[in-house]
């Protein structure tokens, strides 16, 4: 249950049509490990703390340097020398009082990673180094959970998000092999722009929330789209329309392209009205086409994030009973007549 403060605190959150109460008493009941309190686990924690996650993970064992400040945003000068995570945890004690914190101080051997892995529901590798990535990973492998690994350096970011519960699945270990010969990349050796670690932070935490909410739950959609998502959203900005047209198939389209602009288009070129148009649809790139054409039908087997969208339209049989064959056979012979799909 959320407490009467919880439900003002977070009642921005649960507004929106797609989180609601039950929405948020997920985020309330999930738990994450971030592994690195630098210049990736601060935005992560931050936001993660705020929007309500109910018990986060906190694993780092440095302490915040003078240095740390110019990108770590979950310090200030005043933390300088105290340990990362306890300077974190004042941080989002502050921010959030009522969600849990659980430390992880000191160096995790393969035995306390296992174990810190094991208590959680998802991982994120903000550290910055090889030897660290590659332990949590086969930790994640091990323990079958979901692992989104974040790098800065530079000017330059990477986002890759895993999942070894899905059979056949890569992982790190396929990316960066054992052994393999790698150039030093710590921040203190080559630099790093500080909003790069912001942006990176960003598109660990928020794409994959984004996906979640337009395409349901299940990780094996999450996470790869998460990274495609997260990806589109660097290079293209708003120069692009990005949607759904199923769970596992994103869609990157100029601005302004869509079925919705392109049936305007066409019905003008055959001298009809948008009112006098009917469509049926079942997925999000639907959308603009089903609101702008005077009756639109949504398929039951259509995404619940489409009927949610438009809940003001009708919803029909399913696609496999042939319902579009079987709505217009009965609005062509009896239109007067009340519709049902069964």
């Amino acid at each position: 249950m959320l407490s009467d403060d919880e439900l003002l605190r977070y009642s921005r959150q649960i507004l929106l049509k797609q989180i609601d109460v039950q929405g948020q008493l997920r985020l309330k009941q999930g738990r994450v490990l971030i592994v690195g309190m630098g210049g990736l686990g601060s935005p992560v924690a931050l936001y993660l703390a705020a929007a309500g996650v109910g018990e986060l993970h906190l694993a780092d064992f440095d302490t915040v340097d003078l240095t740390n400040l110019q990108r770590q945003i979950a310090h200030d000068t005043a933390s300088i020398g105290q340990a990362k995570v306890d300077s974190a945890m004042a941080r989002l004690g502050a921010i959030n009082p009522q969600i849990t914190l659980v430390p992880h101080r000191q160096a995790l051997d393969v035995d306390s990673l296992a174990a810190a892995v094991s208590a959680v529901d998802l991982v994120l590798d903000c550290s910055d180094n090889f030897s660290t990535r590659e332990a949590v990973n086969a930790a994640c492998v091990a323990a079958g959970k979901p692992l989104v690994s974040g790098a800065a350096i530079r000017f330059s970011g990477q986002l890759s998000v895993f999942d070894p519960r899905k059979e056949n699945a890569p992982c790190y270990h396929c990316l960066f092999p054992e052994n393999t010969e790698a150039e030093e990349t710590r921040c203190a050796v080559m630099g790093v722009f500080a909003p790069l670690t912001g942006i990176i932070g960003f598109i660990g935490l928020v794409a994959p929330h984004w996906v979640r909410l337009m395409a349901g739950p299940d990780h094996r959609v999450v996470l790869p789209g998460s990274a495609l998502l997260g990806a589109a959203l660097v290079a293209l900005g708003d120069r692009a329309h990005l949607t759904f047209s199923a769970v596992d198939c994103l869609e990157v389209l100029p601005v302004g392209c869509n079925k919705g602009s392109a049936l305007a288009v066409l019905s003008d070129h055959l001298g009809l009205t948008l009112q006098e148009c009917m469509a049926f649809g079942d997925a999000m790139n639907d959308r603009e086409m089903l609101g702008s054409v005077g009756r639109g039908l949504i398929m039951g087997n259509a995404m619940a994030q489409l009927k949610a969208e438009l809940p003001h339209l009708p919803v029909i049989g399913h696609c496999r009973n042939e319902a579009v064959s079987h709505f217009l056979t009965h609005w062509l012979d009896n239109n007067n007549l009340p519709y049902s799909p069964e």
